[in-house]
């Protein structure tokens, strides 16, 4: 398909430090982009003359915009996707490192299969100065015996025709990209690339800080360990929020659904998400009482198969540690 036409959407905020190399790797593709949108959400370091000098003798087309007042990570994510173009859209943070065949991978996974909407690779930790620590975020996620659950926005492409579904992203603490894939797998049009892609560069500045991104092996001792006291009641109202929203998009586009024959996957969804909205808030509930009484409510809970929202034993287990 010669006319398949693909743009990365950038976001860039006081990057400056690694913004080079991640643009000497998108300008190093095997299959360089058509486009490369670039959002600075208000930088005040370098980042604006990096890109104008880079653009000068750069083979890529770059396309540099600042906003006039900041945006936050997701809003910004937004923004330079809506000014993409491409048929296909893959997502760059400003501080990692594609290896070279990435672009043309993922372009050929989707000419392949034009059913799949959403794409996830895995990736390599490396040290900040990207030496490689052969540790990846699937394996450290699947460590943690939670599968492949940590979606990150830099290693996610997107279809352009499924943007209807994704957009606008819902408000914040909702992660932007958790909810594409979430969208994505709810309606069976995800592809998992086992392959890793790209360096996840580890430095002081990171947002995530998840325990899944740390160049370092993960084990269910080690999720035990760093989750066991943490307070989950945010993050279940989180949770029940994104599958609220998540209803809510799947019956508004319930004739775009029906046209890709995905109407029955989609109801089948919905009732799966209402059910595990009430599971969450019965969780919600069983967290605030005693501990004699709250070991009873959750032997009772995990009878009735209701663990099975979630990730069975291992959260049992965590609710009576707790």
């Amino acid at each position: 398909m010669d006319d398949f036409k693909i743009s990365i959407a950038m976001t860039t905020f006081n990057g400056a430090r690694f913004l080079e190399d991640q643009l000497l790797s998108l300008a190093s593709q095997t299959r360089l982009p058509d486009e490369v949108v670039i959002c600075d959400d208000v930088s005040t370091d370098d980042t604006e003359n990096i890109v104008a000098q880079f653009s000068q003798s750069s083979p890529l087309t770059i396309n540099f915009s600042k906003n006039s007042e900041r945006l936050g990570v997701s809003r910004n994510f937004q923004k330079a996707i809506n000014k993409c173009s491409g048929d296909l859209i893959l997502l760059s943070d400003q501080d990692d490192f594609w290896f070279s065949h990435k672009v043309s991978t993922i372009e050929r996974l989707f000419i392949e299969n034009p059913t799949v909407m959403v794409s996830l690779n895995d990736q390599e930790i490396a040290e900040e100065d990207l030496r490689p620590t052969g540790i990846t975020t699937f394996g450290n996620s699947r460590g943690l015996g939670l599968g492949i659950i940590y979606s990150y926005g830099c290693c996610t492409a997107i279809r352009r025709c499924f943007l209807d579904f994704v957009l606008p992203f819902p408000p914040e603490p909702i992660a932007f990209d958790g909810w594409i894939h979430r969208v994505a797998s709810a309606l069976g049009v995800q592809s998992v690339i086992e392959d890793s892609l790209q360096f996840f560069r580890r430095h002081e500045f990171n947002n995530s800080a998840s325990v899944v991104s740390q160049p370092k092996q993960t084990d269910l001792f080690t999720s035990f360990v760093e989750y066991r006291y943490a307070n989950p009641v945010a993050s279940w109202l989180n949770e029940i929020n994104a599958s609220v929203e998540l209803v809510h998009r799947l019956h508004k586009h319930s004739d775009l659904v029906k046209k890709m024959g995905l109407y029955s996957r989609s109801m089948s969804q919905c009732d799966y998400e209402r059910r595990r909205i009430k599971a969450l808030y019965e969780r919600l509930c069983i967290s605030k009482v005693s501990r004699v009484l709250r070991s009873i409510l959750i032997l009772n809970f995990y009878i009735k198969g209701k663990y099975e929202f979630f990730h069975g034993w291992k959260s049992a287990v965590k609710d009576l540690i707790r």
